[in-house]
C-alpha cells in the first residue's frame, strides 16, 4: 500500500513513519508537514491511505479533504487524526465520507490497529471490483 502521512508536527510524522516501517509491512510511506505539500504530492502520486491531522496551519485537514474529494481524480481512504474532534469536525468528516478517525493522543498499537482496519476494508473493496 502507498500511505501518505500529513501532520504539521514533524515529530508526529516521523513517529508515525517509524511505527509503520517497524510493523513489518511492505508499505511505501511518504510524509508531509503541510496541506499544500500533501495536495501537490497527491496530484503526482496515487495513495491508498492518507493520514491527515485536522489542526494544521495554512490548509487545515478538513480543507485538505475537501480539495482531495473535489480535485483529485482518485479516492484514497482517509484516516483523520486530531487532538480536538468537535461535533462540527465529525460532521464535516462524515459529509466527506471519512469512516476512520483516531483521537490524539494515541499509542502505536491503536494507530496500527486503525491502519489494519483501513487496509482490510481496501482489500475487500478491491476483491469486490
Amino acid at each position: 500500500m502507498n500511505i501518505l502521512v500529513v501532520d504539521d508536527e514533524k515529530m508526529i510524522t516521523d513517529a508515525l513513519q517509524l511505527i509503520l516501517k517497524n510493523s513489518n509491512n511492505k508499505d511505501k510511506i511518504t510524509v508531509s508537514t503541510n496541506g499544500e505539500d500533501a495536495f501537490r504530492r497527491m496530484k503526482e502520486t496515487t495513495y491508498d491511505i492518507v493520514v491527515i491531522d485536522i489542526n494544521m496551519p495554512e490548509i487545515n485537514g478538513l480543507t485538505l479533504v475537501k480539495k482531495i474529494r473535489n480535485e483529485i481524480n482518485y479516492t484514497p481512504e482517509i484516516l483523520m487524526i486530531s487532538g480536538n474532534f468537535t461535533p462540527e469536525n465529525v460532521q464535516i468528516a462524515s459529509d466527506f465520507n471519512i469512516q476512520y478517525t483516531l483521537a490524539k493522543p494515541f499509542n502505536a498499537q491503536k494507530f496500527l490497529e486503525k491502519i489494519e482496519t483501513v487496509k482490510k476494508h481496501l482489500s475487500k473493496v478491491k476483491r469486490a471490483s
